[in-house]
């Protein structure tokens, strides 16, 4: 089966192209609402950019620039609404992109969309012709001449191929790959001889290019003609003792041979090898695991070559990450895997995996003092990484440093890499606003609400929050209410943003609103606070059902006394039945 890659549809702001009055288009009313879709794109009014982009498309049906812009806006809108998939609408969206590539063959944007949308709906006739299409508009495009060179292959047009590899080596040049990916095709085209010569000559040409000699022996060992395969295996390694590709190949040619021991032993030299690439040394371990499994003691040989292997310098964390996994797949203790990891760490103090793994055991465990240690360690030793940053900010604030959370998370937001996680990022600036309203520094805090949302408009904690100092400040009060009825939109069994809408809608004057949701805020949540009974009170009384109100008022005393609040407030409610 042809596997071609997942190309994406041109996003919102892809250009686009006028209308041509030559073509007939230019009529005034067309040519002025298309102005006025533009106009509404720019200011992303999406919604009305595209009532009026079915207007011209209604005016113009067969015009190729409305026929590309509807394709668009439907997959959006198909994207967005739970009730239709993108597969359902892509016949439809392909018919679209089909005429406006009819109608100018030679637009690139025409070209690679309906390209994109042929690859995702499995229209493969349409494929190599489009592809085609595409390499003569854009003649040095290296993605499409690889994508379509694969397609030739798959076809078994090796003729086709062959020539576009010859195209391929104009836009980037001649290279041992491109030779043995020709190689490879002519054994397909014209047989094995005709490859094998091919690349014989090229090792004349370039005797110490170890690719061609990795070629011949993988073909040989191919064929179980081990005699002819070595000789080259050990041409390849004498050339580069590092080589991935030769190495593993050479380790596949060993098990073929009956040879586990020495593969084994290769396997075992590759891991401990500092010179290894990490995607190397992980793919062996892959392999080492499977075959540890059936052993006798197969888990305490496997945990000290995860030992011995982290003793190296490591490029990534991916060996660490393995470790992880297989330290909790063997069900060890999560203290044991924490030890683990601590040897890990003393070893290299900057492993950013060991730490997050150690973080996430203390959290669970709910050790404040071991989580900000862990933090204060890694950031110590140079360990710049947002979670770590959030961990430490968030356990400080629950010990009660205000002001060193503040200090954490204000220098995490300095930090503009960090945004590349923007809910993380979003959420270190709703803490500073909290933690600026706790110190009464409301304009501080609103901006930081405010930054929060602009990293992450669906930060709902922020938006309940915002919306409720909002309502208690009576400032902004229509924006509260659109704040806070998305998070119950949101989460419709959430008593604590329930019981905010309640009272924003209490503050906007809409009592019998406010009553349906400081009801659906009590009957949803277990235990109702103090502050929730008060406010339900207050929506009563001012619903003139007095009885109602006192009752909910002497609940709220009820709760207040017991958490050991103070009371004067809702004593003089209850006194003088009055708010």
């Amino acid at each position: 089966m042809l596997l071609l890659p997942t190309l994406l549809f041109a996003q919102k702001n892809d250009d686009v192209t006028p209308f041509d009055q030559s073509k007939g288009l230019g009529m005034s009313l067309l040519d002025s609402l298309y102005a006025d879709f533009v106009g509404q794109e720019v200011l992303e009014n999406y919604d009305s950019a595209y009532a009026i982009l079915k207007r011209c498309y209604e005016m113009e049906p067969d015009a190729a620039e409305l026929n590309f812009q509807m394709a668009l806006y439907e997959r959006m809108f198909a994207a967005e609404d739970s009730t239709t998939t993108v597969d359902d609408i892509m016949p439809d969206l392909v018919a679209k992109l089909k005429k406006a590539y009819d109608a100018e063959p030679d637009n690139k944007k025409y070209v690679r969309m309906l390209l994109n949308a042929s690859a995702q709906a499995g229209d493969t006739l349409i494929i190599g012709p489009l592809l085609e299409k595409m390499i003569e508009l854009d003649k040095t495009n290296e993605q499409y001449i690889t994508i379509l060179m694969r397609l030739y292959d798959h076809q078994q047009e090796y003729e086709k191929e062959l020539d576009l590899i010859k195209h391929l080596e104009t836009v980037v040049g001649k290279s041992p790959e491109i030779n043995v990916a020709r190689a490879e095709v002519l054994k397909n085209c014209y047989g094995d001889k005709k490859a094998l010569k091919y690349v014989n000559s090229l090792i004349k040409q370039s005797p110490t290019q170890g690719l061609y000699y990795l070629y011949l022996a993988q073909y040989y060992s191919e064929k179980d003609d081990f005699k002819k395969a070595l000789p080259y295996y050990d041409k390849a390694l004498k050339l580069d003792p590092s080589d991935g590709d030769t190495r593993y190949s050479y380790i596949q040619c060993l098990e073929r041979m009956g040879k586990e021991g020495d593969a084994r032993q290769m396997k075992l030299d590759i891991v401990y090898d500092p010179k290894s690439t990490p995607d190397l040394k992980v793919q062996i371990v892959r392999d080492l695991l499977e075959e540890f499994e059936t052993e006798t003691n197969g888990t305490a040989r496997m945990l000290q070559m995860f030992r011995t292997a982290l003793e190296q310098p490591q490029e990534s964390s991916d060996m660490t990450v393995l470790y992880i996994k297989y330290m909790a797949a063997q069900k060890m203790a999560a203290d044991s895997i924490v030890n683990a990891l601590e040897d890990v760490l003393k070893k290299e103090p900057t492993n950013e995996e060991a730490y997050l793994t150690i973080l996430g055991y203390y959290g669970e465990k709910d050790d404040k003092e071991k989580v900000i240690d862990v933090c204060n360690r890694a950031i110590g030793n140079g360990v710049d990484k947002l979670e770590i940053y959030y961990y430490l900010g968030a356990y400080n604030y629950q010990v009660g440093n205000k002001e060193e959370t503040l200090r954490i998370f204000e220098k995490a937001v300095a930090n503009r890499k960090f945004a590349n996680n923007p809910q993380m990022y979003a959420e270190c600036y709703g803490m500073i606003g909290n933690i600026y309203y706790e110190m009464d520094s409301l304009a501080k805090a609103y901006e930081a609400y405010e930054e929060c949302l602009k990293w992450n408009p669906d930060d709902y904690g922020t938006l309940n929050n915002y919306a409720y100092y909002l309502a208690i400040e009576d400032r902004d009060l229509e924006k509260a209410e659109r704040m806070s009825k998305r998070t119950v939109v949101a989460e419709p069994d959430n008593g604590t943003y329930l019981d905010t809408y309640a009272w924003v809608l209490f503050k906007l004057g809409r009592y019998k609103e406010a009553a349906d949701y400081i009801n659906r805020t009590i009957s949803h949540t277990g235990g109702v606070s103090e502050v929730e009974y008060e406010h339900a009170g207050d929506i009563y009384y001012m619903l003139k059902e007095t009885d109602a109100a006192i009752a909910y008022w002497e609940l709220a005393k009820m709760r207040a006394e017991a958490a050991g609040k103070d009371t004067t407030d809702i004593d003089r409610k209850i006194r003088t039945k009055k708010l």
